[in-house]
């Protein structure tokens, strides 16, 4: 038989199934209130109030749940748009003839919030500093793997506008040590960051 992805996860009477079950039940018991109505007979009126989700284990677990996802899917979208200001920023930077190759320190400064700020505010400068470090070996892991087996590099950027060079040239980020000319642990802030063109 074909079945779903869901109900391969969760097969009928499985444990899983049974809690879903229950989830699902408890959702729907809570989500009808009697009241009484104004001429002394009782109605059903549907709706949940948060006394009901208090009581509830299954609406609590699901309403944490929920919350959880939200703050997972805002971040994602926080680190997405950050990595694409970044990679404009070298990318710009890149494209002036006479212009001075970027430090972490600058991108972290540009993008990043004091961290002793008090506010909540995402990024703040350790933030955009770790970040900018994933990136980096994202782009390490990536050209390793293509030296070992023909693999695609993760982090890339097309540079469709032409602002660095060719329209539509793919680039990747490369970081330089003045000290030994390799870079181990958290990249320094004193570290140089170009691109190259991928061939």
């Amino acid at each position: 038989h074909d079945v779903g992805a869901r109900i391969a996860k969760a097969p009928e009477h499985s444990k899983l199934f049974r809690r879903k079950v229950r989830l699902y039940r408890s959702t729907l018991n809570a989500s009808t209130i009697e009241r009484e109505s104004s001429n002394g007979k009782s109605c059903q009126k549907s709706g949940i109030d948060l006394s009901q989700i208090r009581k509830s284990k299954g609406l609590t677990k699901l309403l944490v749940l929920a919350k959880r996802e939200r703050v997972k899917e805002e971040l994602r979208r926080n680190q997405e748009q950050l990595s694409r200001k970044i990679w404009h920023q070298i990318i710009n930077n890149h494209g002036q003839d006479d212009a001075a190759l970027l430090r972490v320190s600058d991108i972290v400064e540009k993008f990043g919030r004091p961290n002793d700020s008090l506010d909540s505010v995402w990024p703040k400068s350790n933030d955009v500093h770790v970040h900018l470090h994933h990136m980096l070996l994202e782009t390490k892991r990536s050209q390793d793997a293509t030296q070992q087996k023909a693999g695609h590099m993760l982090n890339l950027f097309q540079d469709i506008d032409g602002t660095a060079g060719p329209r539509g040239t793919w680039y990747h980020i490369v970081a330089k040590e003045k000290k030994d000319g390799g870079l181990s642990g958290l990249i320094p802030l004193s570290a140089t960051l170009d691109v190259i063109e991928c061939s």
